[in-house]
């Protein structure tokens, strides 16, 4: 499952970056034009791509391996395997 949710990530992200380089960027420019048709169509599919490419991969909880599966439990809490967001903002320090 977890090959299953990497792999639906990458692709999704991969057309994310491509419109983001095909349409979006040409917007941030003076001398570029975007290759497709500008419409609420691509706008939307922007959206769900900015939405199931980049939001949600950064709140999916990361698997818990544990350091030593003999002494650690099997179970897992939160600080043992926060989400890539959170690793972001609050960096990787354990206080």
């Amino acid at each position: 499952m977890q090959t299953l949710t990497r792999h639906t990530n990458f692709v999704l992200f991969a057309a994310f970056a491509t419109y983001v380089y095909r349409d979006v960027w040409s917007f941030a420019t003076f001398t570029e034009f975007p290759v497709d048709d500008v419409s609420p169509l691509l706008w939307a599919k922007i959206g769900i791509l900015t939405f199931t490419g980049v939001l949600i991969p950064l709140f999916v909880p990361r698997k818990y391996v544990p350091v030593d599966p003999e002494v650690s439990g099997s179970e897992a809490f939160g600080v043992h395997a926060p989400k890539k967001f959170h690793l972001a903002s609050h960096g990787s320090s354990q206080s």
